[in-house]
């Protein structure tokens, strides 16, 4: 065997021991460590450590938010809206799920009405201000609409209408 064929056969090897390790753990501090170390590197670690710590912890906060981002980041739009909504019903006023579900609005009035409840929470919180005040300075809605985030085609919100 040549070594790209070995280094293969131990990438998939050691794959599958990491999978293997991740489903037996009940460790939610190792897993969100681990989610956290591969991040931006290896993502799709990130996402099976992190899909593992909801299976034993589902109100985890901190996870949801970070598999969100990690949903973000992939362009499933819709997966990180659902996994913010869940977040929200944990924390209502948990000022980065506000301000990500305002980024991910999906329309100008979603994203106003997030974040008016940012704002009413978190009056200083500067960066929800200037998304808010970027938002409503636009002089007609064709310019309000391109000011907010654009959802990958045939992607909506569960709950739009």
């Amino acid at each position: 065997m040549d070594e790209i064929a070995e280094a293969a056969k131990r990438y998939f090897t050691e794959k599958e021991e990491f999978r293997r390790l991740v489903r037996e753990t009940a460790d939610v501090t190792k897993l969100f460590s681990v989610a956290h170390e591969y991040f931006t590197d290896a993502p799709e670690i990130a996402e099976e450590a992190l899909r593992r710590l909801l299976d034993i912890a589902p109100q985890n906060l901190d996870a949801l938010k970070e598999l969100a981002d990690l949903e973000f980041s992939a362009g499933d739009f819709v997966e990180a809206y659902a996994l913010l909504s869940k977040a929200r019903r944990v924390s209502t006023t948990d000022r980065d799920v506000l301000y990500m579900l305002a980024i991910l609005g999906y329309s100008p009035e979603r994203s106003e009405r997030v974040l008016e409840e940012l704002l009413e929470l978190y009056p200083d919180d500067e960066q929800g201000r200037a998304r808010f005040e970027e938002l409503r300075s636009q002089p007609n809605d064709e310019m309000r609409r391109r000011a907010v985030l654009p959802w990958p085609p045939g992607q909506h919100p569960p709950d739009s209408r």
